[in-house]
């Protein structure tokens, strides 16, 4: 009786309304609320928002790839690049932006904006060669838009790609040159972004000085202008700094001071992740190989299963806690702690790992 009348009705509204117009109609809500806030504490609504009308923007993807409407499939597609990444799709935003790119050859902010998101991911997924084609083209795209905004983007995401490939001094001078734009672009959020970069860097290269400094000025504006999501991913990093120090219990207090932030706000995305490799190293050190693998595998299970790289902190920190886990309780017992470990997503992690305050 139900499927008679939904067949009813079905029939009756495409009698009285033109499905195209329907359809034009529903993609134009979809681009409105496909754009992520450039507030990044209302990102995890806008994340949840994205999540529950998921099959809504699918659908809407659908149709204007197959009515040929390149420009405003490649602005939805730019825009969930955000919910993409933080939710580890990355395979699902590269298919779409390099679908739309295809089809799209001329230089128009859509495109450059496209091209900038797509070279994010592909770095996201440790494809460094093809990352940098498509930075490249977009900082092509930057000069001939006069998009400082764009270009902005560009030397933040080709830092991030230098810094995954070693690169320090280069990544250094990217994030140096959109550090410069965005400022002049009162980006403050971004700039916030760009001194926790900074910092990552200098810890790699182990001058710890160097990288507080980065890590207090990014925290001192996020906390200014209540940025409070970024705060806790900056916690996180002080986290890294101190453990790299020998300061198990200020990076203990500094990771999980994030963590339960980014729980509390549903903020728990691949940043977060990260943080969670570094509580696991923190967590061996401190005699618990068997809870620090379970951290490790629920991370690993998440990064294998999106084809995502693990950047360097994240590396160096789940090789130390293998290495001392293997040293403490054996191959064996490690592997089958990391094993019961993947049956974990990364918020049941991060609330096992509070619970163990």
């Amino acid at each position: 009786m139900l499927e008679t009348i939904r067949g009813y009705a079905a029939e009756h509204f495409e009698l009285a309304c033109d499905p195209w117009e329907v359809r034009r109609r529903h993609a134009d809500l979809a681009l409105e609320r496909g754009k992520p806030p450039d507030d990044r504490d209302l990102r995890p609504e806008w994340y949840a928002a994205v999540e529950r009308d998921y099959p809504d923007f699918l659908s809407a993807l659908i149709w204007l790839r197959d009515v040929d409407d390149h420009l405003h499939l490649l602005q939805l597609a730019s825009g969930l690049g955000a919910y993409w990444d933080a939710q580890l799709r990355l395979t699902e935003a590269r298919l779409w932006l390099e679908e739309g790119l295809a089809t799209s050859p001329d230089v128009t902010p859509e495109r450059g904006r496209a091209l900038a998101t797509l070279g994010h991911v592909r770095w996201r997924q440790g494809d460094l060669p093809a990352a940098r084609l498509a930075i490249d083209e977009a900082e092509v795209a930057a000069h001939a838009l006069g998009d400082d905004a764009l270009l902005a983007d560009v030397h933040s995401y080709r830092g991030g790609l230098e810094y995954m490939a070693g690169n320090l001094d280069a990544a250094r001078g990217e994030y140096e040159q959109a550090t410069e734009l965005l400022r002049t672009q009162s980006a403050t959020a971004r700039v916030s972004v760009m001194e926790h970069d900074l910092g990552l860097i200098s810890v790699i290269a182990k001058d710890y000085v160097r990288a507080r400094a980065h890590f207090e000025e990014s925290l001192r504006i996020a906390r200014e202008n209540g940025l409070d999501v970024y705060a806790a991913g900056v916690l996180g990093s002080i986290g890294y700094l101190e453990l790299e120090e020998g300061n198990l219990a200020e990076a203990d207090f500094a990771l999980k001071q994030g963590l339960r932030f980014a729980l509390d706000r549903g903020a728990v995305d691949t940043s977060t992740a990260h943080d969670v490799y570094t509580l696991a190293a923190v967590t061996v050190s401190r005699g618990l190989p068997s809870a620090a693998c379970l951290l490790l595998g629920a991370c690993d299970a998440a990064f294998d299963l999106a084809g995502a790289a693990r950047e360097p902190t994240a590396e160096r920190a789940r090789e130390e806690t293998l290495r001392q886990a293997e040293a403490t309780i054996g191959r064996e017992a490690t592997a089958d702690a990391c094993a019961r470990g993947r049956e974990l997503t990364v918020v049941e992690a991060v609330e096992y790992a509070l619970s163990m305050d």
